[in-house]
């Protein structure tokens, strides 16, 4: 799930002129993004890689509309410890700030749920992958 919060400048009108969706960046390379989300605040994504040998995962919410895209916030994770709770546990769930690329302030919310893949697909929530 992702949550984005409003400046003190904008308003409910102006997010909703915009998509939303969010990034998946593993070792500087980017690997998923969600489908884009026309004038949501708020909604689920997924994503699915194999994380053997990954050490960072980077989050990007990215905000636009036509060719233009900008990141409103992100945060980042190891990957070794990320998983070997996932594994554990069978799920972990965290509640992840995004900060803003340049300022030190919160922007939004990204909760992520990781579980090893149980191998059923999940049509409900769209995934785009790159190559």
């Amino acid at each position: 799930d992702a949550e984005i919060s409003l400046y003190s400048h904008e308003t409910e009108e102006m997010l909703s002129q915009v998509d939303a969706f969010v990034r998946l960046w593993v070792d500087g390379e980017l690997v998923a993004e969600t489908e884009a989300f026309p004038g949501a605040r708020s909604w689920k994504g997924r994503f699915l890689f194999r994380p053997e040998g990954a050490r960072c995962a980077r989050f990007e919410l990215c905000l636009g509309r036509d060719c233009f895209t900008h990141v409103r916030g992100h945060c980042a994770y190891g990957v070794p410890g990320l998983w070997a709770s996932a594994e554990s546990s069978g799920r972990l769930d965290l509640a992840a700030p995004l900060m803003h690329p340049s300022e030190p302030r919160e922007v939004g919310m990204l909760k992520l749920s990781l579980a090893p893949w149980d191998g059923r697909a999940n049509q409900e929530l769209p995934l785009r992958v790159h190559n």
